[in-house]
């Protein structure tokens, strides 16, 4: 349904758009674009996507999924609250809370439109995705570590990441395992395989950081994301 690609883009760019204007934690280089046209955004660019958002949820797309989408919106608000405007301590790292929410957004059409008996099967896709998603946010944060003295700290990715990777890959690569062995959802091994290969992409990347620069390392580890999503649509 052409509407839930078009809701899922415009959502996920307003979000992503709201964490660059008041997110000051994070590098000023990459909030330097957002910064400097804050006013145009804040005045003509949010309310125009938050109208088109509205409308396709209220009359585009299915009741039924809306109710999902519901759930994420509160879910994505007490993430604003939590890393944002800081009311409360956070129980998991930023890295995490944001892979895991865009995770759910991801797999919000795929749990409507498949109709499973069970939801066991689009849990482990929604959670296959999300590692993908972690191990993508904890990469750049790693790589911004490199930078010497004058990088964030503490330094935690620069030790974290590299083991978080690989327990990420070892648990994808078991879930194809067990789709094999036929003890889950065969529907999985979509999810699976394409996490699978961007971690695999990703930790490649990690072993050649040092060749990149901190921006040209981003790009990368955000391509390693895209890259392996062809082997969901075939």
């Amino acid at each position: 349904m052409p509407s839930l690609h078009l809701g899922l883009g415009l959502a996920a760019w307003f979000v992503y758009v709201l964490d660059r204007l008041w997110d000051t934690e994070a590098s000023e280089k990459r909030h330097a674009f957002y910064q400097r046209h804050r006013w145009l955004l804040f005045i003509l660019v949010l309310p125009a996507m938050l109208a088109t958002i509205v409308w396709l949820g209220l009359w585009q797309i299915p009741e039924e999924l809306l109710w999902q989408v519901t759930g994420i919106v509160v879910v994505t608000a007490l993430y604003f609250a939590v890393f944002v405007a800081r009311i409360a301590p956070p129980l998991m790292p930023k890295a995490h809370a944001g892979g895991l929410i865009f995770a759910l957004g991801c797999t919000s059409s795929i749990r409507f439109l498949s109709m499973p008996e069970t939801q066991a099967g689009p849990l482990l896709e929604c959670i296959a995705l999300a590692f993908l998603f972690i191990s993508n946010l904890t990469a750049i944060q790693a790589r911004e570590e490199d930078e010497g003295p004058d990088a964030p700290a503490p330094r935690r990715w620069r030790v974290l990441h590299p083991a978080l990777l690989g327990c990420h890959l070892f648990m994808t690569a078991a879930l194809l395992v067990f789709v094999q062995l036929q003890q889950i959802e065969s529907t999985v091994a979509h999810a699976a395989g394409a996490s699978c290969v961007g971690l695999g992409l990703l930790a490649v990347l990690h072993r050649f950081r040092a060749h990149f620069s901190v921006d040209a390392y981003r790009v990368a580890v955000d391509l390693a994301v895209i890259a392996p999503l062809p082997l969901l649509w075939l």
